[in-house]
């Protein structure tokens, strides 16, 4: 019983609670709601507003990344891979056609090694009492005094010195070159076009640092400015 009375008292005070709201605290309700509504759109204005500029930073980020790389590093890198590939082939290519020069040498003139290729060591020149590197072959002729030129080429020069009398330098191409020494005479002009096996010259007793060894060739081979032992000419 009393438990009723208790639940009829609270709905009577309830009831006269919000009617006593609705007729003097109206104008202060709609206030409280208006704010209500008010901070909920500003809330979702200003969480929306962080969206949308983190999405532009985002895109911004992304440009800048764009624009910092470089349109044309593919092409570039492509291209001095396929330079490397022509140089690595060209060097492949000129050091057979030197080989294959070398190679199709034939010998200068017929006869014996008398003094031997030798970049090493020290040999003793007896003509000038001095020891140094000996950086062709020396050959002595088998009756023949004539020089021929070892392979195609141009003469590149004609030389007359004390030290190794008539010098003769043929160019073969591809930075492939002989020198013939000790000659007492030519028969070549610079820039005249020689093939295999012409005649360019005549050995015979002349003054040089070699004298005392007798009338004899000394032969040099140069590629790329680089001595090669042309012993090889002789001993196959």
């Amino acid at each position: 019983m009393k438990q009723n009375n208790f639940i009829n008292n609270f709905k009577k005070h309830m009831k006269n609670f919000f009617k006593g709201f609705k007729n003097k605290n109206t104008s202060f309700f709609i206030i409280v709601l208006c704010i209500c509504l008010i901070s909920t759109a500003l809330i979702w204005k200003y969480t929306s507003s962080n969206e949308n500029i983190s999405e532009e930073q985002g895109e911004q980020n992304s440009d800048i990344v764009k624009a910092n790389e470089d349109p044309y590093k593919d092409y570039v890198d492509k291209t001095i891979k396929d330079y490397e590939k022509a140089l690595e082939i060209e060097d492949k290519e000129e050091k057979l056609a030197k080989k294959n020069i070398v190679e199709s040498f034939s010998k200068p003139i017929e006869g014996t090694i008398s003094r031997e290729f030798n970049i090493n060591e020290l040999v003793y020149y007896e003509t000038v009492e001095e020891w140094r590197t000996h950086q062709g072959l020396d050959i002595n002729p088998e009756g023949n005094l004539v020089v021929n030129a070892a392979c195609d080429g141009t003469i590149e020069a004609v030389n007359k010195n004390s030290l190794m009398g008539v010098e003769i330098i043929i160019n073969h191409g591809h930075d492939v070159k002989t020198k013939y020494c000790c000659l007492s005479s030519s028969s070549v002009s610079v820039g005249d076009d020689v093939k295999q096996g012409d005649k360019i010259g005549t050995l015979g007793i002349v003054e040089n640092i070699e004298m005392s060894d007798g009338p004899h060739l000394h032969f040099e081979i140069s590629i790329k400015d680089e001595i090669y032992d042309p012993t090889s000419l002789y001993t196959k």
